[in-house]
């Protein structure tokens, strides 16, 4: 758990959840400004953004103001921080932290 690369191998677990799960008609996406903003993963169909996710690997998950930017830029309706195991909770209005399990097997199927 103190390797420094755990971060980056849980967005890559997290990510394949996604692709293996969603329906064919969704496409996936990653955001990233010049200035920083960013998002992990952005779903759409066809030019529509269904919904954001950014992965952390913490059940008690921190946004970054690049977070709630990159949101505000996407102005997806549903927004979402995936997390190993939390809690379904509200964070800030329109974000829910969420576990991974929760996503995919909750929110991911009704995602179109």
């Amino acid at each position: 758990m103190g390797n420094p690369s755990v971060g980056d191998s849980w967005e890559a677990f997290v990510i394949n959840q996604i692709l293996a799960t969603k329906k064919s008609s969704i496409d996936l996406y990653f955001y990233r400004t010049h200035q920083g903003t960013e998002i992990d993963v952005v779903l759409t169909k066809g030019m529509k953004t269904l919904a954001c996710a950014e992965i952390k690997f913490s059940n008690s998950p921190k946004i970054s103001r690049g977070n709630i930017q990159a949101f505000r830029d996407l102005r997806a309706p549903a927004n979402f921080i995936i997390t190993p195991s939390s809690d379904t909770y509200l964070i800030k209005e329109n974000i829910r932290v969420c576990s991974v399990r929760h996503f995919i097997v909750e929110i991911l199927p009704d995602i179109s």
